[in-house]
């Protein structure tokens, strides 16, 4: 598995064949800098070109030490049934909504917007939002001034990221502060009816923690 890393590709690459790809500053200052300086937001149209050009000729290196399984490979899919993929759009909540939307208005999106700084940031916050507002920290909040201090004493109360929520409860204005998880309360009970089990992914532990509270608060069964 290779992660979105070039430092990382170049370590396990050069595990398995040393000194393949150079040595570590050699790669960086070949690959991995014009790389990362392209995928920019202000990158410049040299350093685009640059950067798709040092990628072609890296992926040329490591292709031939790449082993890549494809779906059509594994037989065992022809096995599975056909999947039925049915997307659901939640409405952002009112607080989501006011959150969201005063983000969109802040000065680190404006930097965004006019190509001085990176919208990762950007993006994964807004995507936050969309889960549930207490997976974005009080300094972002404070930034935007979407949460006042009786909001974050209400937080300190559920817990933060790194605390271990099993087994509390959540109160209800807790749930309705997420379009998401209001829409979950109420498709997990038609598939229990229907006999379907369920896997929920999540990119965020705490956004887990909040629907484990949430599937215990109703007494649902869970592993």
């Amino acid at each position: 598995p290779i992660q979105n890393d070039l430092r990382e590709l170049w370590s396990l690459l050069d595990f398995v064949f040393p000194g393949r790809l150079g040595t570590l500053p050699a790669f960086e200052t070949e690959f991995a800098d014009p790389i990362r300086k392209g995928g920019y937001a202000n990158a410049s149209p040299m350093q685009v070109q640059m950067a798709y050009a040092r990628a072609i000729v890296l992926r040329d290196l490591i292709n031939p030490y790449l082993l890549r399984r494809q779906k059509k490979d594994v037989k065992e899919i022809s096995l599975l049934p056909g999947k039925t993929e049915q997307v659901l759009f939640c409405r952002l909540n009112k607080r989501q909504r006011v959150l969201y939307e005063a983000y969109i208005g802040s000065d680190e999106v404006a930097r965004v917007i006019q190509g001085t700084s990176q919208s990762f940031r950007a993006i994964t916050i807004l995507r936050k939002i969309c889960n549930h507002p207490e997976l974005v920290d009080d300094e972002t909040f404070g930034s935007i001034g979407g949460k006042d201090e009786d909001d974050i004493d209400s937080m300190d109360e559920e817990g933060s990221e790194d605390d271990d929520m099993t087994g509390e409860g959540l109160n209800e204005s807790f749930i309705e502060q997420s379009g998401k998880l209001s829409v979950l309360g109420k498709i997990l009970p038609l598939w229990h009816k229907q006999g379907h089990r369920v896997l929920i992914f999540s990119q965020w532990r705490k956004m887990l923690n909040i629907i484990q509270r949430f599937i215990v608060t109703n007494g649902w069964k869970f592993a």
